[in-house]
């Protein structure tokens, strides 16, 4: 991941952590705290984490098929 803004609202699943019960969780990325050199993070939950790029797995997103309007 690049520290530049068009990597903001990317989706993304947390992996390698510590906190075993977070590995998996999906959230999005908000912005990039150049200070701490982590990406700060928004759950699907509502919770919030400041993590390290290593600990990011970008989610791809499927395509989904358009409802047919009759």
């Amino acid at each position: 991941m690049a520290t530049t803004p068009e990597w903001l609202g990317l989706k993304v699943e947390l992996q390698g952590l510590k906190s075993h019960e977070f590995n998996g969780a999906v959230g999005v990325v908000e912005a990039f705290d150049a200070q701490s050199s982590r990406y700060c993070i928004r759950l699907n939950s509502g919770q919030q984490f400041k993590l390290k790029e290593a600990n990011l797995a970008q989610v791809r997103s499927e395509r989904i098929r358009p409802i047919p309007v009759n």
